[in-house]
């Protein structure tokens, strides 16, 4: 009964992969959201959220992606200090 309902969402799983792995890692854009990011943060703009959305798509699967979440989390909790903190040692993992 559920067994469709199970391979439908393996499907669906498969492709969000399929399709966040095809966002190619282009270190410009990387550097412009990143500016990006830490201006927000230095004026507590919430806004920071919307970059940082950004920011996944580019750094999934990359060793970065576990400062990026640090700092995604510490925005989801209005630490905008704490977040930037993070951001400046993910910022010297990048090449």
């Amino acid at each position: 009964m559920f067994l469709p309902v199970i391979v439908g969402l393996e499907v669906l799983d498969k492709i969000d992969k399929e399709v966040d792995s095809s966002v190619e890692f282009d270190m410009s854009v990387v550097e412009s959201l990143m500016l990006e990011l830490k201006e927000l943060l230095e004026d507590d703009d919430s806004e920071a959220a919307n970059v940082v959305e950004k920011l996944k798509k580019y750094l999934s699967g990359t060793e970065s992606e576990s400062l990026l979440n640090q700092v995604e989390e510490c925005v989801s909790q209005y630490d905008f200090e704490e977040a930037l903190n993070h951001m400046q040692v993910l910022m010297k993992t990048l090449p």
